[in-house]
């Protein structure tokens, strides 16, 4: 009469590891020869397993040490991981068996089944060439870099960025081909929705702003955006960009700048 149980680790996360404890019993009368359990999962990649026979890897399939005795039980670690693209639920099932006869099925397959949390933390870090316009028609150049810290792969998340009383030159590039569009674009603002951000995937956008023409000495140029994710925001302080552009007197950079609106 053998029984098994699952005991996981913690809650599933994607693209995070989950261990299982599988445990199982043989109730009697009868030692176990050959004990053995068989496992499936969905949502899960087995990375090791550590008790079985065929360690590293004993699965499907897991042999415990034979025979086992009425009354005791014997046991391993799986060990998997959750793909980082993977929503929805995960499961796992194992049934236990041995070269003898079950004399009282049912209790001898266990199932686990629950729902992905999916956790990013999607960084927005900007550094500007300068922060501020050398005369109404100078350019400032900033360097925007979107990075997904993961653990999650984010799923079409959606990058916007604008500007007041400046437009710009937009360009965007990534860490792998396809994440963005390569093309630039001159105006005022860009977003894009990419299809997805692996963890350690980086966008980089640039804007070549340029300041409006009919610049007034009480508005300062500015920039904002933001990155916005569908998964849980491990922090989502980091995900927002702000900066604003005195202007100079001089076209020239060499004399010394005011952080006033009226330099």
């Amino acid at each position: 009469d053998l029984g098994v149980t699952l005991t996981p680790s913690q809650s599933p996360l994607a693209g995070e590891t989950v261990d299982f404890l599988v445990t199982m019993h043989n109730n009697g009368p009868d030692a176990a020869n050959r004990a053995r359990t068989i496992a499936g999962a969905q949502n899960l990649h087995v990375l090791e397993t550590n008790g079985c026979a065929a360690d590293p890897l004993g699965y499907p399939q897991c042999v415990l040490p034979s025979p086992l005795a009425a009354g005791a039980s014997g046991d391993y670690l799986l060990r998997m991981k959750v793909p980082s693209a993977a929503r929805g639920n995960m499961l796992l099932s194992v049934s236990a068996t041995s070269d003898e006869d079950e004399i009282a099925p049912g209790d001898e397959v266990a199932l686990f089944k629950a729902p992905i949390v999916a956790i990013v933390d999607a960084q927005t870090t900007m550094h500007c060439n300068r922060y501020t316009f050398p005369g109404p028609n100078g350019r400032v150049i900033c360097d925007i870099e979107i990075r997904n810290a993961g653990p999650a792969t984010a799923i079409s998340p959606w990058i916007s960025f604008s500007l007041s009383y400046a437009s710009a030159y937009w360009n965007c590039q990534s860490s792998r081909p396809g994440l963005c569009p390569p093309e630039t674009s001159f105006a005022g603002s860009y977003s894009v929705t990419l299809a997805l951000m692996e963890p350690g995937d980086v966008v980089r956008v640039r804007s070549d702003i340029l300041a409006q023409s009919s610049w007034s000495p009480y508005a300062l140029p500015s920039i904002n955006g933001y990155v916005s994710t569908r998964e849980i925001e491990a922090n989502s302080d980091d995900n927002r960009i702000f900066a604003e552009f005195d202007m100079t007197l001089f076209r020239d950079d060499f004399e010394p700048t005011s952080n006033t609106p009226n330099p």
